[in-house]
């Protein structure tokens, strides 16, 4: 019995991990797009020649991209949350 209930506890705490860290290893992999596509290039750090690389001027941001795509995917957890509870209330 002692090891049934040890066999649930570690399942559980296995379910937990991974549904905490799949949306951080996600999140990771949508900014590293989005920076590739938007500012490729750009970062001095991974340049030969950091004194002639500028800072972007004009274009779109992309940390104001991925704090978008943020919020709209905040938005649709929020909408699916209240569509479940409402469908098993």
């Amino acid at each position: 019995m002692v090891i049934i209930a040890l066999t649930s506890v570690s399942c559980s705490l296995g379910i937990l991990n991974i549904f905490a860290c799949l949306p951080q290893m996600v999140g990771s992999f949508i900014s590293f797009v989005v920076f590739s596509i938007l500012e490729p290039g750009k970062s001095p750090e991974f340049s030969d020649d950091a004194d002639l690389i500028e800072a972007p001027k004009g274009g779109v941001n992309a940390i104001a991209v991925c704090l978008g795509i943020g919020g709209v995917c905040t938005l649709v957890a929020a909408h699916y949350t209240v569509k479940f509870k409402n469908n098993y209330h």
